[in-house]
């Protein structure tokens, strides 16, 4: 019975210990910035950052999606460890000073090394850390990376958000002036185009059309009986049979289809002209149009993006110092 219950026993410990190194493990797995233990023995010694998750949109207060939260975090703690972070850090003359500092062959490596960023689960934080045996020089080092993520990566997009914002602006202002002018040109091309309905325009055009096939039509008949009496006239004077009378009033009348046909010909080119400038005009006020709709799009696509940009400008940055090292 005894033996029973030393073999129930050790097989608990065996069970309870299996559980701890299984929990053990998960922690790491978790949390694998802070599971490294850094190549110099120390306290870890930690500043926090906060990132924000409320973003500022035109009218009202917006969440970002967790996700694209969680992806903003692990980039940021990507460029702290960044030779654009730790090299202004290393440069910083209170860090530069510092024995650790001075006795490493490659300063920079050597942080890349030890430095350590962690992204705690289910929060708002970037955690940066260091350990050293002398703790005030952890301090020194951790801030110093802190203040140098800040200025070199947090204002830095701070201040190619501004830019874009002007460039944005600029560009709005001139797509406006380009609408302005395209408006004028609009207005002052052909004004009975422009005012006029467009079933009154096709009707006008229609009649128009109508018009030159009738002038057509007599235009031929004039051209075919002043060739006619030409003929006739011709013949007449070579066979000399009529008298010189009939030939005269033969004449006047050979004159007077020639003025027809001259009359004829003229309203052709008059009508023919119109009907050219009314679709000349109407193509000219469709491009013009156009140009305008595709114009007033993209203005207000540059116009929201300013509202944007400019709202989020005003919210308090997404990235802020929350606990200094100590």
């Amino acid at each position: 019975m005894l033996a029973e219950l030393r073999t129930r026993s050790l097989f608990m410990v065996k069970v309870i210990g299996a559980a701890c190194g299984a929990f053990a493990l998960a922690s790491l797995v978790a949390n694998p910035s802070f599971g490294q233990a850094p190549a110099t023995r120390g306290k870890m010694t930690t500043a926090e950052l906060f990132v924000r998750r409320e973003g500022l949109g035109v009218t009202k207060l917006v969440t970002i999606p967790l996700a694209d939260h969680e992806f903003f975090r692990k980039a940021q703690a990507t460029l702290i460890k960044s030779r654009a972070v730790l090299g202004p850090a290393l440069r910083d003359p209170k860090v530069a000073k510092l024995a650790t500092i001075k006795s490493n062959a490659d300063p920079l490596q050597w942080l890349q090394d030890n430095l350590v960023v962690n992204i705690p689960p289910d929060s708002n934080l970037i955690q940066v850390a260091l350990a050293l045996p002398d703790k005030s020089e952890a301090v020194t080092i951790v801030n110093a990376v802190v203040t140098a993520y800040l200025e070199n990566v947090v204002e830095q997009d701070l201040k190619a958000r501004i830019n874009r914002l002007e460039q944005l602006r600029k560009l709005h202002n001139q797509y406006q002036d380009e609408l302005r002018t395209k408006r004028a040109s609009l207005r002052q091309l052909d004004g009975s185009v422009g005012k006029e309905p467009r079933v009154g325009r096709d009707v006008r055009r229609e009649l128009t059309l109508q018009d030159l096939r009738e002038n057509r039509q007599e235009l031929r008949r004039t051209r075919l009986q002043k060739a006619m009496l030409e003929a006739h006239l011709a013949k007449a004077k070579a066979d000399k049979v009529l008298t010189s009378e009939q030939i005269d009033e033969l004449t006047k009348n050979l004159d007077n289809v020639k003025r027809q046909v001259d009359v004829y010909t003229a309203e052709e080119d008059r009508m023919v002209a119109e009907i050219e400038k009314q679709s000349a005009s109407q193509i000219d006020l469709k491009n013009e149009q156009d140009d305008i709709e595709l114009l007033t799009k993209t203005a207000q696509a540059i116009g929201r993006e300013v509202e944007t940009l400019d709202a989020e400008l005003q919210a308090v940055p997404r990235v802020t110092r929350f606990h200094d090292a100590e």
